[in-house]
């Protein structure tokens, strides 16, 4: 009688290429949710950083920071490119 640990029977059952396979796939399905929740986090943080240089745009002239006003909208407008770029590759 030929004893079989846990691993090489599940070896022997699955077959050696449907492991691995079930395994990419599953691999795969994580790194397309992960993608999908990056995404949707770095869309959250763009749209924060609009809201805060429009709320710098509304205040009086004389309270307004230029700085600030640049530095807003620089990082604003890359992170829009950079979400823009990524609608058209997943079309």
């Amino acid at each position: 009688m030929l004893i079989l640990s846990g691993e090489q029977h599940l070896f022997s059952q699955l077959g050696r290429e449907s492991l691995l396979s079930r395994y990419a796939k599953k691999l795969n399905t994580y790194k397309n949710g992960d993608a999908h929740m990056s995404m949707g986090i770095l869309s959250l943080i763009t749209f924060v950083i609009w809201f805060v240089a429009i709320q710098e745009f509304l205040k009086p002239e004389k309270n307004q920071s230029n700085r600030k006003i640049m530095m807003l909208t620089s990082a604003g407008s890359l992170l829009t490119l950079v979400l823009t770029i990524s609608l058209f590759q997943t079309l």
